[in-house]
């Protein structure tokens, strides 16, 4: 499936440091990364023969256990800057100096560009290429006997990893609101998982919090009376909670097959 560009705006480093964390939190991911690390092979087979892209996905990311992954601290920026490569493109316009070594690539197109005094006209004359070359790119992949021809046109370059959907700068809140709710959950109180309703409380009380909820007088009225867990059980509040909850969970075990944002 062709998968659209992101917009120029997106800030990529954001998403990926959600990819990161949400990937820290992969059970199998982590039993294989300790797998690897204790050298335990079979145990490393089974969960290659569970998870047919871990090995390669370990290969790449490694073990990212011990990283931050906010994208503002220097953990996080050391590690990001080391793995790029994985996520942006950089196939860059190019000088070919040995035409004779030139191995064609998918996605890339060999021209001989004559260059005209004016700087405009030789722009003109290849912008014309290039639009003829779009016109007919589809024709050219279906039929062409030419097999750099085929290969110029079909499948475009692009990073290893790629963010799932057409996402905007504006997507980026569902990602952060599933993996605040999952830091203000993963404390438990007296050995016992919070309750939604003690999740939304909790979340009310964060001055931060990214739903932009506040204690209100009746709500701080309602929790003196004992009252407050009771009143807000079918809320919106409540459905927040479970559906970023969900998301959180979905896009945790989605990872572990190399795609992100993936809320199936």
């Amino acid at each position: 499936m062709h998968k659209k560009p992101l917009r120029k705006s997106i800030r990529l480093d954001r998403w990926i440091s959600g990819w990161l964390y949400c990937f820290q939190h992969n059970p199998d991911y982590k039993a294989y990364c300790d797998a690897k690390q204790r050298m335990d092979n079979e145990c490393c087979i089974a969960l290659e023969k569970q998870h047919a892209a871990v090995a390669d996905l370990y290969h790449d990311w490694g073990d990212i256990h011990a990283i931050d992954a906010r994208s503002s601290t220097q953990s996080f920026k050391s590690w990001y800057t080391s793995k790029k490569n994985l996520f942006h493109e950089y196939s860059l316009v190019g000088w070919i100096a040995d035409p004779g070594n030139y191995k064609h690539r998918s996605g890339h197109l060999l021209l001989d560009v004559p260059f005209a005094d004016l700087k405009s006209v030789t722009m003109e004359n290849l912008k014309r290429f290039i639009d003829f070359a779009y016109k007919f790119r589809k024709r050219a992949v279906e039929e062409s006997t030419i097999d750099a021809a085929r290969l110029a046109n079909q499948p475009l370059p692009g990073p290893k990893y790629t963010l799932t959907g057409d996402l905007m700068n504006s997507s980026i809140g569902r990602l952060l609101k599933a993996i605040y709710v999952n830091d203000i959950s993963s404390t438990e109180k007296s050995g016992k998982p919070f309750t939604n309703a003690e999740l939304v409380l909790r979340a009310m009380r964060d001055p931060e919090n990214p739903f932009n909820w506040k204690m209100l007088k009746h709500d701080h009225e309602a929790v003196a009376a004992g009252t407050f867990y009771n009143s807000i059980t079918d809320s919106s509040e409540i459905s927040l909670i479970k559906r970023h909850r969900r998301d959180f969970d979905a896009l945790v075990r989605n990872t572990v097959w190399g795609r992100f944002p993936d809320y199936t």
